[in-house]
């Protein structure tokens, strides 16, 4: 099949992790974090990881072939665990070519 001339085409691993921000809530059992995407042009999924001051995981997700850029989402923290600060690891990758992108953000008190 041929493409259009004038349809523009975005490859994934130009896609890069814009800005994380986590907000611990006062209970601190949960964290809601906003993420945005840049340059997003072709589906792309989104592991995040949490983890406590020792370095042990605390709580996973990942977010499968997102084409929104920019989203809000809730973590619970297990109690007990969640020794600050904390660390969130974003990492952006797609079937075909891995890993894309990664960024680390410290948060908690």
């Amino acid at each position: 099949m041929e493409k259009d001339a004038d349809s523009k085409s975005v490859n994934p691993v130009n896609t890069k992790i814009g800005e994380i921000t986590a907000r611990q809530w006062p209970d601190q059992t949960r964290v809601t974090l906003k993420i945005t995407l840049l340059d997003l042009g072709q589906p792309v999924s989104l592991s995040l990881a949490i983890q406590n001051s020792r370095g042990e995981l605390l709580v996973e997700t990942t977010i499968i072939e997102t084409l929104d850029s920019a989203f809000e989402l809730t973590m619970h923290l297990p109690s007990g665990q969640n020794d600050n600060p904390m660390t969130i690891t974003a990492s952006l990758y797609d079937e075909e070519h891995g890993q894309i992108d990664q960024k680390s953000i410290p948060f908690g008190d």
